[in-house]
């Protein structure tokens, strides 16, 4: 997470803690990616601009973030799916991957993605679904259809 984010967070809400979260290691983020580009047919030999634009390609939009309440199983459940309590989040090319409650993800969204800057990927456990957010607000979302 970026330390800006943090910092921002704490001086909006000086009794609060920022929500916990963790940095994957490099083995359990391996792991993770081999099974999310297995689940979604996403080629494991793309890397960086390719494979962004190999995710967007595949993703169907289906939907804009709107201030208020972001709820992440209102999205996916147009699919049929709900994320588990426990979800990952992708900046940028799946260099580095941070694992989040779900709960905290929603209860924080708007402290976490920051519209006009951050592009964000979401998934969880199951690797089959993932959503992502433009820096526009556009929400798109890719999902195995196969693995409900």
């Amino acid at each position: 997470m970026d330390f800006h984010k943090i910092l921002n967070f704490k001086t909006d809400n000086p009794n609060l803690e920022f929500p916990d979260y963790k940095i994957l290691s490099d083995l359990v983020k391996k792991n993770l990616i081999k099974s999310l580009f297995d689940n979604l047919k996403i080629s494991n030999d793309l890397n960086g601009a390719n494979l962004s634009k190999s995710i967007e390609k595949k993703s169907i939009i289906i939907g804009k973030i709107s201030d208020g309440v972001f709820i992440l199983d209102d999205l996916l459940s147009n699919f049929g799916y709900s994320a588990n309590e426990k979800i990952y989040l992708n900046w940028k090319n799946f260099e580095s991957i941070e694992e989040m409650s779900k709960l905290s993800f929603n209860q924080n969204f708007f402290d976490i993605w920051y519209p006009g800057v951050d592009d964000l990927d979401i998934f969880d456990e199951s690797c089959n679904w993932l959503l992502s957010i433009t820096h526009a607000g556009i929400v798109k979302a890719l999902v195995n259809t196969e693995g409900k």
